[in-house]
């Protein structure tokens, strides 16, 4: 004869009895100084993300992800170049104002800024079209010492058009 097992009520050691759960403590209804600082952090983060420089004007503003082009290792005559790819962000196409220079600016959900190139009188744009995204590839500076690297940018295709005509407007 077989018969049907217990429902598991937990370890037991002993004939000891299991103790009732404890019940959590109420909350106070006055918020605590860390919780005050806190909330200034995420209100801070947010400014930075509608922080804007009076002296430029957006041309265009979309959501966007980079890719840098990293050189193979000159030591490894194995080793390729090849795409890295960074988290997708806020794309914001800028022209100052006063000087009329032109930057591509990426930051990310908390504000901070993942990429800011600079985007020069002649430079040239190469589209790449799928079903749903666009990237366009372009040399550009991100520091003196690296010198020209190969970057793209990736976008949804309902914002790719109008990002390839902005920067081309911004380069001619």
């Amino acid at each position: 004869r077989v018969m049907a097992p217990k429902p598991f009520t937990g370890f037991s050691f002993g004939n000891a009895t299991p103790a009732p759960a404890p019940t959590p403590a109420p909350t106070p209804a006055v918020p605590s100084t860390s919780d005050e600082n806190n909330g200034g952090e995420a209100e801070a983060a947010t400014e930075i993300i509608a922080e804007v420089n009076e002296d430029e004007e957006v041309l265009y503003n979309c959501r966007a992800k980079y890719l840098k082009m990293i050189k193979a290792d000159k030591d490894d005559p194995n080793s390729n170049s090849e795409w890295k790819t960074f988290p997708a962000g806020a794309c914001r196409l800028f022209r100052n104002k006063k000087d009329q220079k032109c930057k591509v600016l990426i930051r990310d959900q908390v504000g901070r800024v993942r990429l800011n190139l600079p985007v020069a009188k002649g430079m040239t744009f190469k589209k790449q079209d799928s079903k749903k995204f666009g990237t366009v590839t372009f040399l550009s500076i991100e520091n003196k010492e690296e010198g020209p690297v190969l970057f793209g940018l990736k976008c949804v295709k309902e914002s790719f058009d109008k990002l390839c005509e902005t920067l081309e407007t911004m380069a001619a």
